[in-house]
């Protein structure tokens, strides 16, 4: 049983990005539709958590969070 939870809700955030990119479903190539981006300044077709890590700054409300957050547009 789940006794207790960390977590943070993500809102009122400025879109680092809005373009034709999904790396985890279509990697590599230009995305079916286009997504609007949150989060490490490292978004790219390719990534890695490495790669995220050494984002130069976020968009992200905890400094330290380079991951990447995307939904469609």
């Amino acid at each position: 049983m789940l006794l207790s939870a960390s977590a943070f809700f993500l809102q009122g955030l400025d879109f680092i990005v809005t373009e034709r990119a999904d790396p985890v479903v279509e990697p590599g190539v230009q995305s079916a539709h286009v997504h609007s981006v949150i989060g490490g300044s490292n978004f790219d077709l390719v990534t890695s958590t490495s790669y995220l890590q050494q984002s130069e700054c976020t968009s992200a409300q905890i400094k330290e969070d380079k991951s990447n957050y995307w939904f469609p547009s």
